[in-house]
């Protein structure tokens, strides 16, 4: 909600800049009763030099605004599907970040008999892509993502890195070895793996809860889960999207 406020903020004093310019301009040129001279000109000049400026700073701004809202939209999707997995017993939480003053955060984590998961989100518009590809398909080769119109693993390192975070903070914080696994998601696209990943599943949020209860095996016992489950409650939201 920060990144939306200073968003906010940038955007108001650009479109500031640009709607009462001129206005400022034919004030100046009405209280000294000349438009001819050089110094009107000039602050014309000037001004159009500024207003250019605001355009290219608004256009990057409202880009970058539609992005932060795509991504918002993405999140409280995925959160709202893995919160059906508190049916099933899970634990499920929101945010998560090592410290208070971090500038990144997990976007879910999941804690369930069978392990703890790290949730990564991700959201992509679809755009035209190359004739052999689909286009509402990403298809996971293991270690790349291969996206109607381009190739890249954006998102799959991050998840990787997350979930290797999260597990080393976790064993250090109840003094026993915990593994996590990681998630990668993209709301809105089918997902389609074509080689199994160590330790990392690409799939579509509605597969998520499928996946986590076809896992079978029971890692954590209950008094590890309550451990597991108490640090993350000091650090991340729990339930509420």
């Amino acid at each position: 909600m920060e990144q939306k406020g200073d968003l906010d903020e940038k955007i108001s004093m650009a479109m500031i800049v640009i709607l009462f310019g001129p206005s400022m301009i034919l004030a100046s040129a009405t209280i000294n009763n000349n438009s001819t001279s050089p110094n009107y000109t000039m602050l014309v000049a000037v001004y159009g030099v500024i207003c250019v400026s605001a355009l290219i700073v608004l256009w990057k701004l409202l880009n970058k605004y539609s992005n932060y809202k795509l991504g918002l939209m993405g999140e409280r999707a995925v959160g709202e599907e893995l919160n059906k997995l508190m049916l099933d017993g899970c634990h499920v939480y929101h945010d998560f970040k090592f410290n208070d003053d971090d500038d990144y955060n997990i976007d879910h984590v999941v804690v369930a008999p069978s392990g703890v998961y790290c949730v990564e989100t991700k959201c992509s518009r679809k755009r035209k892509g190359l004739p052999e590809r689909k286009e509402h398909e990403i298809v996971f080769d293991g270690e790349q993502l291969h996206y109607p119109h381009n190739t890249n693993s954006f998102g799959v390192e991050q998840t990787r890195r997350n979930s290797t975070q999260l597990a080393q903070w976790l064993s250090s914080a109840v003094g026993e070895k915990i593994y996590v696994k990681g998630i990668l998601t993209f709301p809105g696209w089918y997902v389609r793996e074509t080689k199994m990943a160590k330790n990392l599943r690409v799939l579509n949020p509605k597969l998520i809860r499928n996946y986590i209860a076809s896992q079978k095996e029971k890692v954590l016992d209950p008094e590890l889960t309550q451990q597991i489950v108490h640090q993350l409650e000091q650090r991340c939201r729990n339930v509420e999207m």
